[in-house]
Formats: structure tokens, sequence, C-alpha cells
């Protein structure tokens, strides 16, 4: 249960409270013990080394990964999944937001503008987690295209564009999770 990614009432809490307690302080050593061991990160190759998962170089794919990492429990598993998978080159991790999520609730409605840093801070955590240092975690737009044509700043059209830009001879795979905000302001 992800009680962290949305606002709950007081009542909630108060029934709830010993479940949330441990959660919230689950939550909290699993930051505190990814502080620690930060120290110890590796290079995604090395990771993959240790765990005998190892492939030619010719047979991986290059791979952005574009996902709202915080806004549902599937997206970190996705994740994991690209960047455990030997077959893989996962280039980057674009964290983009989900605003649309905002717009159909009035409840969640003061959250406007905060999902791609949320998701961002997720993103951060999850490569803290799992001790991988060299894949670059990228911000999204902050919010859906307008409607006037105007494209808004995005770190992560920025590196969409960078890599298939690269003159390599594997094509560039782009894993959408989340919205597709930054893939079309790449195109």
């Amino acid at each position: 249960m992800l009680f962290h990614s949305l606002p709950v009432s007081l009542a909630f809490l108060r029934k709830n409270w010993d479940r949330c307690k441990i959660f919230i302080l689950q939550r909290s050593r699993r930051h505190e013990t990814a502080k620690r061991r930060k120290k110890n990160c590796m290079k995604r190759e090395q990771i993959l080394q240790r765990l005998g998962f190892t492939v030619g170089e010719k047979k991986k794919k290059r791979v952005l990964i574009l996902s709202d990492i915080k806004t549902e429990a599937d997206d970190p598993y996705a994740i994991v999944q690209h960047l455990l998978s030997p077959t893989e080159e996962v280039r980057g991790i674009i964290a983009c937001h989900f605003e649309s999520k905002f717009s159909k609730s009035e409840r969640l409605a003061h959250l406007k503008g905060t999902s791609a840093q949320a998701s961002y801070e997720e993103g951060r955590l999850l490569l803290e987690l799992m001790e991988i240092e060299d894949v670059p975690l990228k911000k999204g737009a902050q919010y859906p295209l307008p409607r006037d044509g105007t494209l808004p700043e995005s770190e992560g059209a920025d590196l969409i564009i960078a890599e298939a830009m690269k003159e390599e001879d594997s094509p560039l795979y782009i894993a959408c999770l989340g919205a597709l905000t930054d893939l079309a302001v790449a195109i």
C-alpha cells in the first residue's frame, strides 16, 4: 500500500495509525540504508556481471525509459526489469509527470505541478537502492503540452534527441511507461 503518494484523511490515519507507522519506518530505514550504501555504488555492468547476466555487445539494445515512476507501483518494477536485463543497454531514465491524475480530482488539485519532481525523487531513490550510479536520470516536462503549441523545457526531451542523434548501428528503443509529453517535444 503506497500511503506516501496520496493525501490521506485524518480519520484514515487514526484508524490505520499502526500500519502507517510501520510503513513510514520501513521507508525511512530503506532510505537511510541507501544513503550509507551510496559509497558502494557500482556501474550497471558490474552489477550484471556479479549476477551472472552477460551477453555480447551486438545483442544489446539501446533503451531509454520514460516513466511516471511515482504514480503506480508497477513502474519501479518495470524499470528494475529493464535495468537488470542483460540484453538492454539503458541509456537513461526520464521521470515524467502524471498531471492528468490531478485534473480528475478536486481533492488532489493542490498537488498540481509537483508530479514530475515526485517522479524524479522516486527515480533517484530507486537508483540509490539498486546501487547504480551510471544510468542518468533526467526530469521530464512538468505539465502536459499546452494547447497553444508552445513546447515546454524538458531535460528528458533533450536526452531523447541526444541519444537519437548518435551515430550507432543499433536502433534506439523508448520504453514508454507514462506521459508522452517528452517524446512529443523531442519529435
